[in-house]
């Protein structure tokens, strides 16, 4: 027994992803999300904050992701990029849409200018800009 008293863990749940199998491997469970009932000091929260949406290394700042599921089919776009993609010497984000069937084609790239990436959240996952928006 710890010393003032047991140590008491906080309940843990986990959500767990089913990786389906492929030629090389089995199908198989892993752990994708963790959560504790714990409380949390504000000042945490804001430092957490900062380097989950601010910090250079921070996903969210070196990610940039847009996923649409179709009900009608099951299937989803995702259009995605992170520094260093490259397509033909140029900074490019990757549309990809599930594939129906293996004749699909498997995604395409997309120049990262404004434009381009205005087009195909518009287009591909309904986003709405003002008319007279042109970018930054």
């Amino acid at each position: 027994m710890a010393k003032g008293g047991p140590r008491v863990s906080p309940q843990r749940w986990t959500v767990w992803n089913n990786v389906e199998a492929t030629a090389s491997t089995k199908e198989y469970w892993t752990p994708t999300y963790s959560f504790a009932l714990a409380t949390v000091g504000s000042a945490d929260l804001e430092v957490l904050n900062y380097y989950s949406s601010n910090h250079a290394n921070a996903t969210f700042v070196k990610l940039f992701v847009c996923t649409k599921l179709h009900r009608e089919t099951g299937r989803r776009t995702t259009l995605y990029f992170r520094e260093g993609m490259e397509y033909e010497g140029s900074r490019c984000a990757r549309l990809h849409t599930t594939r129906k069937n293996e004749n699909d084609p498997d995604g395409r790239w997309i120049d990262m200018r404004v434009g381009p990436i205005r087009q195909i959240l518009r287009d591909e996952f309904g986003f709405k800009f003002p008319e007279a928006y042109a970018g930054n």
